[in-house]
């Protein structure tokens, strides 16, 4: 028997090549893909992995940060209370001691050159070291180291030294109340200790905390006389009627 000879494939030229390929490639039935487009493909994967991982991250942020947010809440334990103007909290938790609190908002408020109003606050915030009683302001600045002006219900002056430290600052945290960092313009201490001080060489005017707490507690007005920074000596009034001191010290 004659062995037949096996018919060769015919060679393509390049020409050819290129017409294949181009049918190949505008053909996805065909599954081709030039190596171009398989690390195209592999790259938009790797993205989409990713945008999956960086969404997963956010929600497990969000997650853990409201369990913390709802940890602190539940440790601080807290009541509030509000009888004739004055508004009273105590606070007590495991990282800082006890705390009582009561804020009286004052009757008036200064008009500023801004257009906006600043209104004022009576704090009296007492710990276990003792009790600080300051002014705050929503807008205004306070300028300190110096006596100013008191009246209760309009009847006699005195005076009471004030700047912008607390007695007490190691007996709050940031966590405290109508907390204020030490040397903020925007509170002012009556700084009783000072005035205890100055009381040998300046007239009997100046007050004694023990006398300051007495006529809060028996007046119905409290008039300060004080200077703002920008603003010069404003008077700033208080209807003190039905302080419970009874509740700040329990």
């Amino acid at each position: 028997m004659e062995n037949k000879k096996k018919k060769q494939p015919e060679e393509l030229s390049e020409h050819d090549w290129e017409i294949l390929l181009g049918e190949l490639s505008q053909n996805s039935d065909h599954g081709w893909e030039t190596p171009k487009d398989q690390k195209k493909r592999k790259l938009d994967f790797f993205t989409d992995i990713l945008i999956i991982l960086f969404f997963l991250f956010i929600v497990v942020v969000f997650f853990f940060a409201t369990i913390s947010l709802s940890f602190n809440t539940n440790s601080t334990s807290s009541s509030t209370k509000t009888e004739s103007g004055w508004i009273y909290v105590r606070t007590a938790n495991s990282y800082e001691p006890k705390v009582a609190i009561a804020w009286l908002n004052s009757e008036n408020s200064i008009k500023l050159p801004s257009g906006k109003s600043s209104s004022f606050t009576l704090n009296i915030r007492k710990c276990e070291k003792g009790t600080d009683i300051f002014l705050t302001s929503s807008n205004s600045m306070f300028v300190s180291g110096y006596s100013i002006p008191i009246k209760f219900d309009k009847k006699g002056t005195f005076r009471v030294y004030v700047n912008h430290e607390t007695r007490f600052k190691d007996s709050y945290s940031v966590y405290s109340y109508s907390y204020f960092p030490e040397g903020s313009s925007e509170a002012v201490f009556f700084n009783f200790k000072i005035n205890s001080f100055l009381g040998t060489s300046t007239p009997k005017e100046l007050i004694t905390e023990e006398d300051f707490i007495s006529k809060l507690r028996t007046t119905d007005k409290l008039i300060i006389d004080i200077e703002l920074l920008n603003e010069g000596k404003q008077q700033i009034e208080f209807s003190t009627k039905g302080l419970n001191w009874e509740y700040i010290e329990e």
